[in-house]
């Protein structure tokens, strides 16, 4: 039924990722300030999506149909990141300087956020097989996405049971977070502390199950960069939380500088994307096309998608004269 009419199942996956994007962006605001990270929401939408459209996902064209829900779904958690970080900045600057800080201009923040949309869109959309078969491109959260569509498409005999793994884990996951907030529990465990005046390291181990989860969905060499890039993390703030207070070190090592090594980790991995990049089309060229389709882009739409890049472009030197 589902391949005697594709395109009404693109849609309707179309639909439904817009939908749970628009939701999940708008109740992460909060949070992701809170935290100053925005969690990745794309294996979320899947596991929506595959209990939702169970009939559908386990289809034959159920790789596609959880491929592209995945994309529009998790989309606008790029916009969301993209605004809550930048955005502010001009009211914490005047505000730091002692000044009124001035109101927000949403309309300009809109046009940009719609700039950032359609050049995004038309780069990864011509990249779409560069991004999705480079072994690599360890990322996690693409690794993890991979790893359900692959078990919502299984065969029956061969796909994880919903009610066990799914409620059980949902339900352990509504359990732990309870029962510490009612004082049961701890909420995490310190393995190890460190104080040194106003500045305090300590390594903690949470009670949350979902941690287990995420693991579970990692490859390991995958596994192995995010524990890696951790510890290197927590190495750093080990060290300056011994950092003497009022030396010179103190002021050219505040008790905050390793945070600043993910956004220089994350800097160096969109630049060697975009030197890459430029392989993709002749990587594209030289591979034959996927039997499902997934990772085909076909002539119409690569025009289209490079529509989209121009009219962002336009766009934001629209703004800027």
């Amino acid at each position: 039924m589902y391949s005697e009419h594709p395109e009404h199942s693109d849609r309707l996956s179309l639909l439904f990722g817009v939908l749970i994007s628009a939701l999940l962006s708008g109740t992460l605001v909060i949070a992701g300030l809170k935290a100053g990270i925005t969690p990745g929401v794309s294996p979320l939408v899947i596991l929506v999506a595959w209990g939702a459209f169970s009939a559908r996902a386990s289809g034959a064209r159920g790789r596609r149909f959880l491929n592209i829900a995945q994309v529009a779904g998790s989309g606008g958690m790029s916009v969301t990141a993209g605004v809550i970080f930048t955005a502010p900045l001009l009211q914490i600057l005047y505000t730091s300087r002692g000044l009124e800080a001035p109101a927000v201009d949403i309309p300009t923040l809109m046009l940009l956020s719609v700039a950032g949309s359609l050049l995004g869109i038309g780069f990864v959309g011509l990249a779409t097989r560069k991004f999705l078969s480079d072994p690599s491109l360890p990322a996690p959260e693409a690794r993890a996405c991979e790893t359900m569509i692959e078990a919502a498409a299984a065969r029956p005999e061969d796909r994880p049971r919903l009610g066990r793994s799914l409620v059980l884990g949902l339900l352990a996951s509504f359990l732990a977070p309870l029962v510490a907030k009612l004082g049961l529990v701890h909420e995490h465990i310190v393995l190890f502390a460190r104080k040194n005046a106003d500045r305090a390291f300590s390594l903690e181990m949470p009670f949350n199950p979902i941690y287990l989860g995420i693991g579970g969905l990692l490859t390991l060499p995958t596994a192995l960069l995010v524990f890696s890039g951790s510890a290197l993390r927590l190495m750093g703030d080990w060290g300056l939380a011994g950092v003497a207070a009022g030396s010179a070190n103190a002021s050219a090592w505040p008790d905050n500088s390793m945070r600043w090594v993910g956004g220089g980790a994350m800097t160096v991995a969109v630049a060697w994307s975009l030197i890459k990049f430029r392989g993709a089309g002749k990587l594209a060229a030289a591979q034959k096309a996927d039997s499902a389709g997934v990772l085909t882009v076909d002539p119409f739409v690569r025009r289209w998608l490079k529509v989209s890049i121009v009219a962002g472009t336009l766009l934001i030197f629209g703004w800027i004269v």
